[in-house]
């Protein structure tokens, strides 16, 4: 069955989903990691009553997917296409890491 299902291609907006939730997929692992401490460090040293962890909870996790497409958009794809040559890292991604990614990339070319 998990054959079958690797090996199905999904059409028009499922499709679309399919693929957005497979490049998010590592942003939102990279990122739940940092979050998700900080939240339980809040929650441990606090000890908010439930409605309270939950009204601060529920905002973060629904914010997750939000900053791993940033992530996405602003580190990954410049730096992935950036170190296969297909183009310069874009003026608006992070300063420190498009001046890093062209650096480096002009020292490869070399």
């Amino acid at each position: 069955m998990i054959a079958a299902g690797a090996a199905a291609e999904a059409q028009g907006a499922l499709g679309k989903l399919c693929r957005l939730c497979g490049q998010l997929s590592y942003p939102i692992y990279i990122i739940h990691w940092p979050i998700v401490g900080l939240f339980s460090d809040w929650v441990w040293a606090t000890r908010p009553p439930r409605a309270e962890a939950l009204a601060v909870g529920a905002p973060v996790v629904l914010a997750l997917p939000l900053l791993a497409w940033a992530a996405l958009k602003l580190y990954d794809e410049p730096v992935r296409a950036c170190i296969a040559g297909r183009r310069q890292v874009p003026q608006q991604t992070l300063a420190g890491v498009g001046e890093g990614a062209r650096l480096a990339a002009g020292r490869a070319r070399r």
